[in-house]
């Protein structure tokens, strides 16, 4: 059946020999990533099947990567003060509605990062105005390094009563880092 397909590829595809090879192999491959068979061979377009399959694996990685994003919140450094707050990103949705409004690459680049653990992102916001954004920022997942803090558009933080907010920030989660390493020594049994 595979030999008769690729024999009349060029009549019914109009594909070269070596790109319907490629995207064979392609199809294979995702079909073996999701666990499924694959019915190429009962369409009467490669590319269609390759290209079906490949959205179902996306939806089914995004599908992944929300739940895990979900599973991986923890607000542990929700902060406040009397004019702003910073809180965790909680969902996927939340990190697209925060990639949009910051118009950054917060949604292109930072779900799998927050999935797998390598990062997690906090955004802050005026208590006058919870919902919209004003600066993102990103520290390592063991909350001791701030590696990145940006205003939309990736412009620089100047205003001082932001800076001074996010710089007691840093100071709130020194504390709690330093409480709960006290917390692991003091449980260690030295007997």
């Amino acid at each position: 059946t595979l030999f008769n397909y690729l024999d009349r590829l060029d009549v019914n595809e109009a594909i070269e020999l070596d790109e319907a090879l490629m995207l064979i192999v392609d199809t294979l491959t995702m079909h073996r990533q999701i666990n499924e068979e694959p019915k190429f061979m009962e369409k009467d377009s490669l590319k269609r099947e390759h290209d079906l399959i490949m959205r179902k694996q996306k939806e089914i990685r995004d599908e992944i990567t929300a739940q895990r994003i979900t599973e991986r919140y923890t607000d542990k450094y929700y902060f406040e003060d009397s004019n702003f707050l910073i809180r965790q990103i909680k969902s996927y949705e939340d990190l697209m509605d925060e990639g949009n409004q910051q118009d950054n690459c917060l949604r292109y680049c930072y779900a799998s990062r927050i999935a797998d653990g390598t990062s997690v992102i906090y955004v802050m916001r005026s208590k006058e105005d919870p919902n919209k954004s004003l600066i993102s920022v990103e520290i390592d997942p063991t909350g001791t390094c701030r590696r990145q803090q940006y205003l939309s558009h990736d412009r620089i933080i100047t205003n001082e009563k932001q800076l001074g907010f996010v710089e007691k920030w840093d100071k709130y989660r020194e504390k709690i880092n330093a409480k709960e390493d006290i917390s692991m020594i003091s449980s260690l049994d030295f007997a």
